[in-house]
């Protein structure tokens, strides 16, 4: 019953390091999806409502380059980008690609508080089955409804700020507009993680800096597949993305927004963030 109490935690790892700041998500019932209504909304949005059964916790920031390197030192991991032909990332006039692109050089500077990018489905899982070793809990992605009901933190309206976002408040494409919003900058990049206001669940960069990885399959008529991770990790099939990410227009920023990728997928603009099952 610590951990309920405990909003914000971390696990400690072997070598008495502390692990990811992460924060206790309340079980409770929501409405998934986005009204009809909404500006940007897809067909893949239905509202339904959803009810998150038990307390979990989840990622305080998106993984960070500094976290996923700890990773890579202590196993000598390889990710799919580094042993086969590179990560899909921009140039600064396209998105290709290139074989000498993957974490530790996706195309653009990053340091050790940015998130990882560059990392497929796979790549994430691997690192959480190492932080479950380490730490001797559950760790592993959010569903794609948790991540939809983390990021709402309650709120209705298309991002949890309300129904306009700009760029001080989120990392995407400025030179397009949402609603009412005004054009803001265009980064053309990631930032370091926790940079912008966190929601009312104390969650940072939900909306924006770059996609995450879930462990859902991706139905577009949801059909029960957002509530669970795929049963076989080594299944094809895609795997929900959700968030949005630096190189996006606003609407794909939105908590209803999903987009899917194969989980050999690795983008200069994907990362993921953790959960953690919690057992009380």
């Amino acid at each position: 019953a610590k951990e309920a109490a405990a909003k914000e935690f971390h696990d400690t790892l072997k070598d008495g390091s502390p692990g990811p700041e992460m924060v206790v998500i309340p079980a409770g019932t929501f409405l998934m999806g986005s009204p009809e209504n909404e500006k940007s909304r897809d067909d893949d949005e239905g509202q339904h409502s959803v009810e998150i059964k038990q307390n979990f916790a989840i990622g305080k920031t998106e993984v960070t380059v500094g976290q996923f390197r700890r990773f890579v030192v202590a196993t000598s991991y390889r990710t799919e980008a580094e042993a086969t032909g590179g990560c899909y990332s921009w140039n600064g006039t396209t998105w290709q690609q290139t074989a000498d692109k993957n974490w530790r050089n996706p195309g653009f500077k990053q340091d050790d508080q940015h998130p990882v990018v560059c990392v497929s489905w796979n790549d994430a899982l691997k690192y959480t089955e190492w932080l479950s070793k380490q730490t001797d809990k559950e760790y592993r992605l959010p569903t794609e409804a948790e991540w939809e009901y983390a990021a709402r933190a309650g709120t209705p309206t298309p991002f949890f700020f309300g129904a306009t976002i700009s760029t001080e408040q989120a990392n995407y494409d400025g030179n397009y507009t949402y609603g009412g919003g005004q054009k803001g900058v265009y980064r053309q990049k990631t930032v370091q993680v926790g940079q912008f206001p966190a929601n009312a669940w104390g969650l940072h960069d939900m909306h924006g800096n770059v996609w995450e990885w879930t462990c859902s399959g991706y139905d577009k008529d949801y059909g029960g597949a957002e509530l669970r991770c795929v049963s076989d990790p080594d299944s094809g099939g895609p795997r929900v993305v959700r968030g949005g990410s630096w190189s996006n227009v606003p609407g794909r920023l939105r908590s209803a927004a999903r987009d899917w990728l194969d989980p050999r997928s690795r983008l200069g603009s994907v990362g993921f963030r953790l959960a953690r099952t919690l057992t009380l």
